[in-house]
């Protein structure tokens, strides 16, 4: 017991003295590049929107974006059901688009959907979220090196129970197994939306003549006048802070990042706490933590490919107040020096 205190009050000696500062120092300088690497800066702006109605057509010249409303019932049904068929007809303007470009999509960002058809070069991109997919529908389907520009096509994709079905020009081109309840954790609240990702910054240029869903007797024609919106102008990256729910709360990566971000924050909280044991508020100590978890958090806003998360800064926030608690048991436990409250 005695040679624990020893330990302890050694560590704590240590961390009290100029190599605290260097590993706060160091910390913070760590968190923040890991949250907003590559720094690939992209502020939320508003643009022109260069998709047009051409008759029951959709024309995108450039970026541009055609929001559909108000027909996420179907989303109800499918889960219900486990089954939908949606056929996509469209025409590349190239076979250069990346991202991967958003031909026609049910999310709500980069990163979180229920399923997507997408372009990368002459790929065709299929992103299906199932209860053993991650909540951006990885890993996805391909239809490989097959686009030229200019040229129609026109797939189908159908979720029947377990199996998903790809069909391009009305010719099967393959298919994949899929777990029980396939469709169990989609999203209800999730919108369509055409030519773009619904935060504007995954474009696709080209144009689309077919684009429907059909569950069940049910078809919702999602060139219906009725539910699309093609504003002049949009938003490309408006502010969306989200915090995880549901099956997020599983998924591997999901856990491994909550476990991070509490062990980055113990930590910190923890040395600043020793570096000035006499006169350090936890309180204070958590306050700051949190606040700039907070900033940064924002901060993503401004670079592409990062996106503020209330999970996030929540759980720093919580890191911070484990890692004062951890400090007071550690300096009471080998009675370095009396603890302000």
């Amino acid at each position: 017991m005695q040679l624990n205190r020893q330990f302890l009050s050694r560590v704590l000696s240590f961390l009290a003295g100029p190599f605290g500062y260097l590993l706060v120092f160091a910390t913070v300088a760590t968190y923040v590049v890991l949250a907003l690497f590559p720094f690939n800066w992209s502020p939320p702006r508003r643009i022109e929107n260069h998709a047009r109605l051409d008759g029951d057509d959709i024309q995108i010249s450039d970026v541009g974006i055609a929001y559909v409303n108000s027909t996420s019932d179907w989303i109800e049904k499918a889960i219900e059901r486990n089954q939908f068929t949606m056929r996509v007809g469209f025409t590349p303007s190239s076979t250069e688009q990346t991202g991967p470009a958003r031909i026609v999509t049910v999310s709500v960002n980069p990163y979180l959907r229920n399923v997507t058809v997408a372009q990368e070069g002459p790929t065709i991109i299929i992103r299906l979220r199932t209860t053993k997919s991650t909540l951006n529908g990885l890993p996805e389907f391909e239809v490989p090196e097959l686009l030229r520009a200019g040229q129609r096509y026109e797939i189908e994709l159908v979720v029947d129970r377990n199996v998903l079905q790809v069909m391009l020009d009305g010719e099967a081109v393959g298919s994949r197994q899929l777990p029980v309840n396939p469709l169990a954790n989609w999203d209800r609240s999730f919108e369509v939306t055409l030519g773009n990702e619904r935060t504007g910054n995954r474009p696709w240029l080209g144009s689309i003549d077919r684009a429907e869903i059909q569950v069940g007797d049910q078809l919702v024609d999602l060139l219906d006048r009725r539910y699309l919106d093609v504003p002049s102008k949009f938003w490309i990256r408006a502010l969306d802070i989200r915090i995880a729910a549901g099956s997020q709360f599983i998924e591997l990566e999901f856990l491994l990042d909550s476990i991070l971000n509490i062990v980055c924050f113990s930590f910190l909280s923890f040395v600043i706490m020793a570096l000035r044991p006499n006169r350090q508020s936890a309180l204070f100590v958590i306050a700051a933590c949190s606040l700039l978890s907070l900033t940064v958090e924002l901060s993503q806003i401004l670079f592409d490919d990062r996106w503020p998360s209330l999970t996030d800064w929540i759980l720093n926030t919580l890191g911070a107040g484990i890692g004062t608690i951890c400090y007071r048991a550690a300096a009471a436990a080998q009675s370095f020096t009396p603890i302000s409250r």
